[in-house]
């Protein structure tokens, strides 16, 4: 089997064009930035911690797996 490698960039968003979907922070109004995501082991569930990078608040869902 070959190798495969990947390379991560980063992407730098406008906070004026936030990309669609993007939570916006109900403190301040700007828009939140997806920070981590945790499995939830033997669910179809994970969690989805967002953090507004403005103000410090932060929220996490928990997103149904399809």
């Amino acid at each position: 089997m070959p190798e495969c490698s990947v390379i991560m960039q980063s992407r730098r968003f406008d906070a004026t064009k936030p990309p669609l979907g993007l939570r916006r922070c109900p403190n301040c109004g700007l828009p939140m930035f997806l920070s981590s995501i945790e499995e939830i082991e033997g669910a179809r569930e994970d969690l989805r911690t967002f953090e507004c990078q403005q103000c410090a608040y932060a929220e996490t869902v928990v997103v149904e797996l399809v």
